[in-house]
């Protein structure tokens, strides 16, 4: 892909990222509550226009035709690292009741993933007509039951 000179040199900006989790047993009735949350930046964002031949001839200084037989340029519309897909938040949440029998321990638990029913994009087309159709999205929410059994 072809870029001017003065995109020689890349270098990621800062991009912050939080993550965090946490882990609570109410004491008495012996309840685990558990969470965790994540937010991370979006994709970089790429755009490209596939310059022909006959385009090149007609609109560049130039004036002649791609040397060595090429049929196309590609030629980058974006600054790299310059276009970002939105941020993403992830929370997903776990609760859980303890209970004891005899030497044995169990949890009864139901967790609860992208408790926020987020839809944020994790990848999107960079190419052709559909430029920045989603092609990828955070999964929906989702619950799930589970048992553990310590003994």
């Amino acid at each position: 892909m072809w870029r001017p000179a003065q995109y020689c040199h890349r270098t990621s900006p800062m991009l912050t990222q939080f993550k965090g989790y946490g882990v609570y047993t109410v004491p008495r009735i012996e309840l685990q509550l558990a969470g965790t949350f994540r937010s991370t930046p979006g994709n970089d964002i790429n755009a490209a226009f596939a310059a022909s031949n006959q385009y090149l001839t007609a609109n560049s200084t130039l004036g002649r035709a791609l040397s060595g037989g090429a049929a196309n340029l590609t030629v980058g519309l974006l600054s790299p690292n310059g276009t970002f897909v939105d941020r993403r938040n992830e929370l997903d949440l776990r609760f859980g009741k303890i209970l004891h029998g005899g030497k044995s321990r169990s949890i009864v638990s139901l967790d609860i993933y992208n408790a926020l029913n987020t839809d944020a994009l994790v990848n999107v087309n960079q190419n052709f007509a559909a430029w920045m159709r989603p092609t990828e999205i955070l999964n929906a929410r989702l619950a799930k039951f589970s048992v553990q059994f310590d003994f």
